[in-house]
C-alpha cells in the first residue's frame, strides 16, 4: 500500500465487502386499496388503506389473521392524516381530518376494541405527533399522553378503555400545556417524554420543521395529574432551549432508539430528519447539562438529493425513506468491534484529555461531565472544580460519579451524598435570604428534593440519617429536615421537629395519619397542653387501639396547670372512655371525679346514680374529696352509697329536710332499707324538726309517711308545754289503729278456732276410714298381684309394693335422704329385733320401718308434689335418646 490505511477506514473496507447490514424479505400481502399509512410497534402492525379501511395483524398470536375495520361505518366524511401506536401495540390513536368542514377529529382505538371512539375534548384540534407513557400501564388505560398539534399545542391527556357511566368520551382528563410557537401555528412534528431513572426529573423533546426544543422539570407526585404540568410552568416566562435548521419543508421526523437498561427501556439515540440532514445524537440527561439531555451531536448532511420522508435511527444505522426505496446507512464511524479491540486502551486517556481541554475552555460543566467517565483522581478533579466560579460543575461531577459507583463502595457513596446535600443547602441557604430568588430557590428545590428520593440517596441517608440530621439542623433547614424525616418513616423524628418548631397539628397529624398508641403516649403531654381539643379529638378517633390508662399519667401532669379548657377536654375523654369504650380501670375513675370535684361538680350525683351500686370508683377516695370541697349533698349521696345511713342523715340535715326525707325513705338510689334503719332515720328526721325547728305540724305529717313511725315514738321528742291538742287527732287515729287491730285479731283467732276444729273432725273420719283389697288387685308400677309381698295402700286407690315405691320414690330424694333410706334398709334386713327399744317399747326395726314409710310413703308417687315436679322431665333420659332414636330409625 501506498500510504498507511487508518484503523477506521480499514474497518470501513472490510464492511464493505461483507454482507449488507439490511436485508429484503418477500412479504405475502397484496393490500386491495393503495397503503397510505403504516405503524408497527411489540410484533402489532397497524395499516390505513385509501378506503379509509383499517387492517391489524398481530404476528405473535395469529401472524395470516388480518383484523379489518371499516372507518366509514363509524367516521364518514373524513380522510386519516396519520396513525400513532404505543410502545406496547395495545392503543392506537388516529388523526383525522374531515373533507367537508375541515374539522379535526381523534379517534381511540384499543387493541380488544372493534368500535372507534371520538375524543371530544381534542376535536377541532389536528394531532399531528403523540408522545405516549414510557411506562406501560397495561389495557385499561393508556396513561398519561401528550398530543401535539397542527397549531403548535401540547396538550395532556389519558384515555380509558371502558366507557364511563356518564361520558362516551374515553378522556379522563384533558389539558392544554403549552404554545410551543406562541401563537405562530408552528405544527408539532415530533413529542417525546421521558422520566430520567431514579429521579423525580422528566425531559421533554419536542420538533417543529424547523427547531428541536428540550424542556425539563421535576414532578413531584407521579399520581397526580396533568403529570407534566410543572416540567412545561417552567417555560411560561422563559423561553425553552432550542436548536433551530433553516428549512423551507413543512414537515420533520423525530425518531428514538431504545436500549434495556435495567428493567426499564430508556432512549438511548436519537434522530431529527430536517431539510438539512438528520442531526442525531445519543440521550444522556446526567452527561447533558442543565438544559440539555443530548449530548455528542452531529449532523449528516448531506443525506442525499433527495430529502427522505421519514428517518429512524439504531444505535449505528439510520433507516431512511423515500417514496421508492429504503437505505440504510452506518452513521456512527466507532463501531463496537473498534471499542473492544483498539479504543478501550486509550479511552480513559482521551477522556481525561478532552476534559481538561474543555476546562481549559471554560466549559466547565462538560468538563466535569467527562472527569467523570475517567479514572482520574477523585480529589485532583474535586479541588479543581471547588476553584471555579461555575458551582454546577462541581456538581454534575459528583452526581455523574455517584452514579458510576457500585453498591458496595459504601464509603464513598456516603462521602459524595453528605457533599452533595452540603452543596444543595449552601445554594438554597443564599437563595432563601434573597426575595428575588424565590422561583430560583424553588426551582433548585425541586431538585435537591428529587436528589433524596433516589433510591442510592435513599439508602445512604438511612445508614447515615442522624449525620444527614444534624448536616439539615446546622444550616437551620427544618423544612427539608421533617421532609426527609417523614420520607424515611422516621415518624418519632418529625413530630419532635415539628413540635420543636410549634406546629402541633402537623405534629398531631402524623401521629393521627401513622396510628402509634406508643408515640400518642409519649407525645401526649404537650399535645394536650397546647392544642387539647384536637387531641382529644384524635384520641377519641382512635378508641379502643388507644389504652386509656396509659394516658392518664399525661393527664394528670397536664391538669395540674389548671387551665379550665385543658381539664374540661381531657374531662371529654374520660368519659368517652368510660361510656363509649367501657374501660372499667378505677384509677381512670377516680381521676375522673377529681376532675369533677375541681371543675364539673354538678356531674357527681348523676355519676354516682348510674354507677348503683357498684361504683368503679374508690368511694372513700371521692367522699374526702367532696368533703373537703365542701360538697355536702354529693357527701349524702356517698356515705348513703357506703351504707353509713347515720352519718349521711345527719350531713343531710344540715342542708335541708328535704334531702333529709330522701334519705330516710330510701330514695337516693331507689334502694328498701331495713324496717329498723328505715324507724331510726325518720325518728332522726321527726326529732330534728320537733327540736330544731319546733315543727309539730311537719313532725306530724311523717306519721303519714312511715307507717314504722307510730305517735308513741315520737312524743319523747316534743317539750313539756306541749299542749295535746297539737296531736290530738294523731292519738285518736292510733287508738282507733288499735282497736282495729284488736278487732282483726279476735277474728282470726276465732277463723283459726274454727279450721282446729275442721281438722279434728277430718282426722276422725280418717280414723274410721277403710278400702277393700281383692285378690285379683296389682301393683300400680310393676303389674305383679300387690298380696304377693308387702304393700302400700293410698287413699286416692293408688296401690304400691313397698319394693316398687322405694324405687320409684328414690331417684327424686335429696342426697341425704337417699342415705338414710339405705340405712333403714339395711336395719330392716337384720334378722333378729332389739330387745331393747329407745321410745315406748318399739324397736329398732320397727322406728326404722315407720320412719321409711314416711319418707318413702308419705304421698303418693302419682298423685303428690313429686309428679308435680317431674312435669319437665323428658320421657327419654339424654344419656339413651340417641340410642332410642336410633333403634326406631
Amino acid at each position: 500500500m501506498s500510504k498507511m490505511v487508518g484503523t477506521t477506514q480499514f474497518n470501513n473496507e472490510r464492511l464493505a465487502e461483507e454482507m449488507p447490514i439490511f436485508k429484503k424479505m418477500q412479504v405475502n400481502f397484496t393490500p386491495k386499496h393503495p397503503l397510505t399509512h403504516l405503524v408497527v410497534s411489540n410484533s402489532n402492525i397497524v395499516m390505513a388503506l385509501a378506503n379509509r379501511t383499517l387492517i391489524r395483524i398481530d404476528q405473535d398470536l395469529a401472524p395470516d389473521v388480518l383484523e379489518e375495520i371499516d372507518l366509514n361505518k363509524f367516521l364518514p366524511g373524513t380522510k386519516i392524516s396519520n396513525l400513532f401506536l404505543d410502545s406496547t401495540g395495545k392503543h392506537l390513536l388516529i388523526s383525522l381530518k374531515s373533507t367537508a368542514d375541515g374539522q379535526a377529529e381523534l379517534v381511540y382505538l384499543p387493541k380488544k376494541s372493534i368500535k372507534p371512539r371520538i375524543c371530544g375534548k381534542v376535536k377541532g384540534n389536528l394531532v399531528s405527533a403523540v408522545a405516549f407513557s414510557p411506562e406501560s400501564t397495561g389495557e385499561g388505560s393508556t396513561g398519561p399522553v401528550l398530543l401535539g398539534t397542527t397549531l403548535g399545542l401540547i396538550i395532556e391527556t389519558e384515555l380509558c378503555t371502558d366507557e364511563r357511566m356518564f361520558t362516551k368520551e374515553p378522556e379522563i382528563y384533558y389539558k392544554q400545556l403549552y404554545d410551543i410557537g406562541k401563537g405562530q401555528h408552528v405544527p408539532v412534528t415530533g413529542l417525546e417524554y421521558h422520566n430520567v431513572p431514579n429521579t423525580t426529573k422528566y425531559y421533554v423533546i419536542a420538533t417543529t420543521p424547523h427547531r428541536m426544543y428540550q424542556l425539563q422539570g421535576y414532578v413531584s407526585n407521579s399520581s397526580e395529574r396533568p403529570l407534566l404540568h410543572h416540567v412545561f410552568n417552567n417555560y411560561l416566562n422563559k423561553a425553552a432551549r432550542f436548536l433551530e435548521f433553516p428549512s423551507s419543508l413543512k414537515y420533520s421526523t423525530l425518531s428514538m432508539f431504545y436500549s434495556q437498561q435495567g428493567k426499564r427501556r430508556l432512549p438511548s439515540h436519537f434522530g431529527w430528519l430536517t431539510e438539512p440532514g438528520l442531526y442525531t445524537g445519543k440521550i444522556d440527561p446526567w452527561e447533558g447539562d442543565s438544559d440539555s439531555v443530548t449530548v455528542d451531536c452531529q449532523l449528516i448532511n448531506p443525506l442525499n438529493q433527495e430529502i427522505p420522508k421519514h428517518a429512524l435511527v439504531t444505535e449505528f444505522h439510520v433507516m431512511l425513506l423515500y417514496p421508492d426505496r429504503v437505505k440504510g446507512r452506518i452513521h456512527i464511524t466507532i463501531i463496537r468491534g473498534e471499542m473492544n479491540y483498539f479504543w478501550a486502551s486509550a479511552l480513559d486517556l482521551i477522556l481525561t484529555k478532552q476534559a481538561e481541554k474543555l476546562f481549559d475552555e471554560k466549559r466547565y460543566v462538560e468538563s466535569a461531565m467527562h472527569y467523570a467517565k475517567t479514572k482520574s483522581s477523585f480529589e485532583e478533579v474535586t479541588l479543581k472544580f471547588m476553584g471555579v466560579e461555575e458551582k454546577n460543575a462541581l456538581t454534575n461531577y459528583l452526581k455523574r460519579k455517584l452514579e458510576g459507583l457500585r453498591p458496595s463502595e459504601k464509603t464513598q457513596i456516603t462521602l459524595i451524598v453528605l457533599w452533595l446535600i452540603e452543596i444543595y443547602q449552601n445554594k438554597l441557604g443564599l437563595l432563601r435570604e434573597k426575595e428575588e430568588g424565590k422561583e430560583m430557590y424553588l426551582s433548585e428545590q425541586t431538585e435537591f428534593l428529587a436528589f433524596l428520593r433516589q433510591p442510592r440517596v435513599e439508602e445512604c441517608i438511612k445508614n447515615n440519617r442522624d449525620t444527614v440530621y444534624g448536616l439539615l439542623g446546622s444550616h437551620g433547614d427544618m423544612e427539608h429536615l421533617i421532609f426527609l424525616a417523614d420520607a424515611l418513616h422516621d415518624t418519632e423524628k418529625v413530630v419532635i421537629f415539628n413540635i420543636r418548631n410549634k406546629e402541633f397539628e402537623k405534629a398531631l397529624n402524623i401521629l393521627v395519619r401513622n396510628q402509634s398508641p406508643q408515640l400518642f403516649y409519649e407525645f401526649c403531654p404537650v399535645l394536650l397542653k397546647e392544642i387539647p381539643t384536637q387531641t382529644v379529638d384524635a384520641f377519641i378517633k382512635l378508641d379502643k387501639r388507644l389504652d386509656a390508662s396509659k394516658v392518664l399519667p399525661s393527664i394528670m401532669v397536664t391538669t395540674e396547670s389548671k387551665d379550665p379548657k385543658v381539664i374540661c377536654e381531657c374531662i371529654r375523654f374520660l368519659e368517652h372512655s368510660v361510656n363509649s369504650v367501657g374501660c372499667e380501670d378505677e384509677a381512670l375513675h377516680n381521676l375522673l371525679l377529681s376532675l369533677y370535684v375541681s371543675q364539673q361538680p354538678h356531674k357527681i350525683i348523676p355519676y354516682i346514680i348510674s354507677a348503683g351500686s357498684q361504683p368503679r370508683v374508690d368511694v372513700k377516695y371521692v367522699l374526702k374529696l367532696c368533703l373537703d370541697a365542701g360538697l355536702q349533698e354529693e357527701g349524702v349521696y356517698l356515705l348513703t352509697l357506703l351504707d353509713q345511713h347515720q352519718q349521711s342523715m345527719e350531713l343531710a340535715l344540715t342542708i335541708n329536710i328535704d334531702l333529709a326525707v330522701k334519705c330516710a325513705a330510701g330514695e337516693l338510689f331507689g334502694s328498701k332499707l331495713s324496717e329498723d334503719t328505715s324507724k331510726k332515720l325518720w325518728l332522726r328526721v321527726a326529732r330534728h324538726v320537733v327540736q330544731e325547728k319546733n315543727d309539730i305540724k311537719q313532725a306530724m305529717q311523717f306519721l303519714t309517711q312511715c307507717p314504722s313511725v307510730k305517735i308513741e315514738d315520737i312524743l319523747p321528742f316534743f317539750p313539756d308545754f306541749v299542749t295535746i291538742d297539737h296531736f290530738k287527732s294523731a292519738i285518736v287515729e292510733s287508738l282507733q289503729e288499735y282497736s282495729k287491730h284488736i278487732s282483726d285479731l279476735k277474728d282470726e283467732m276465732s277463723e283459726a278456732s274454727s279450721s282446729a276444729q275442721v281438722i279434728r273432725d277430718e282426722i276422725s273420719q280418717a280414723k274410721s276410714r277403710y278400702q277393700f283389697i281383692r285378690a285379683t288387685d296389682r301393683c300400680s308400677t310393676c303389674g305383679d298381684l300387690l298380696l304377693s309381698r308387702e304393700f302400700y295402700l293410698f287413699s286416692c286407690s293408688h296401690r304400691f309394693h313397698t319394693d316398687c315405691l322405694t324405687e320409684t320414690v328414690l331417684p327424686h330424694l335429696g342426697q341425704a335422704r337417699r342415705r338414710r333410706v339405705g340405712e333403714l334398709q339395711g336395719i330392716l334386713a337384720q334378722s333378729q329385733e332389739e330387745t331393747s327399744s329407745t321410745f315406748s317399747g318399739q324397736t329398732k326395726q320397727e322406728m326404722a320401718s315407720q320412719e321409711l314409710a314416711d319418707i318413702i310413703a308419705g304421698e303418693c308417687c302419682f298423685c303428690g308434689e313429686l309428679m308435680i315436679r317431674d312435669i319437665d322431665t323428658p320421657f327419654i333420659e339424654d344419656q339413651v335418646f340417641q340410642q332410642t332414636i336410633n333403634d326406631w330409625l
